[in-house]
């Protein structure tokens, strides 16, 4: 069953278009990845479907429902979590309490919303960063604040919105981790990463988006040998050795 699908979502800025056309269904319990250049309009996709933009043209359901013209919150509450590319942490708050904001909007009680808060740290093995404060963390950590952030609303379906920018193998490796548990919550995935170690030890298909439009999708390996995508993106390096 899809728990989301784009019919032809387009996204104009006066004469530049910065999706074209969008067809995408991703299924209850996926990962999918959406890859390209900068500036193929991934982080636009994103925006429309967490509602903080509203599409020119086109369709966006979630479960069923037409967010097209919700707000931003609506989507948070109907279920569409996500993560920023520029992570803004409360930095004069603890990690804690930046969870514990977050979780509010499932829990009215202070107390349900800490202990929600402190659960999720200890499921992201982040329990040791509690009480140190966000703006004092380096910047591995406060990408992984941002996603347990995001986990704390709740959501049915995740945005992720490269959560691996800017780290090193091993933050990678326990990010790829943390990723594959929060799926085994029952939690659908939908990405936007750079890092192809990532996109292809993860996904189970993957979307390459070309200035806004789609030009290639399918599984991991079939984008790793598909010629369009070597050629948009992926480069004759990357094919040799997948291939």
């Amino acid at each position: 069953m899809a728990i989301l699908e784009l019919k032809g979502v387009t996204k104009k800025f006066g004469g530049l278009v910065a999706v074209k056309a969008l067809d995408l269904k991703v299924q209850e319990g996926e990962i999918v990845g959406l890859i390209g250049p900068n500036g193929a309009g991934k982080t636009t996709a994103f925006n429309l479907i967490a509602c903080a933009m509203r599409p020119t043209d086109g369709e966006i359901l979630f479960q069923g429902t037409d967010l097209v013209g919700m707000r931003p919150f609506d989507a948070c509450e109907l279920g569409v979590g996500r993560t920023f590319q520029v992570v803004k942490p409360f930095g004069e708050m603890s990690v804690l309490h930046n969870v514990t904001a977050a979780a509010f909007l499932r829990h009215s009680h202070r107390a349900a919303a800490e202990g929600h808060a402190r659960e999720l740290l200890e499921f992201a093995g982040f329990t040791h960063r509690a009480g140190r404060n966000a703006g004092d963390l380096p910047v591995a950590d406060r990408k992984r604040l941002e996603l347990v952030r995001a986990l704390a609303t709740d959501p049915k379906l995740l945005l992720l919105d490269e959560v691996m920018a800017g780290f090193n193998h091993r933050e990678i490796d326990d990010m790829l981790v943390l990723i594959r548990r929060v799926r085994a919550m029952g939690i659908t995935i939908l990405l936007v990463e750079h890092v192809m170690k990532a996109v292809m030890n993860l996904c189970d298909r993957v979307a390459l988006l070309h200035h806004g439009e789609k030009i290639a999708e399918g599984t991991p390996r079939q984008i790793a040998t598909d010629e369009r995508a070597i050629k948009a993106y992926l480069g004759e390096e990357y094919g040799v050795a997948t291939s």
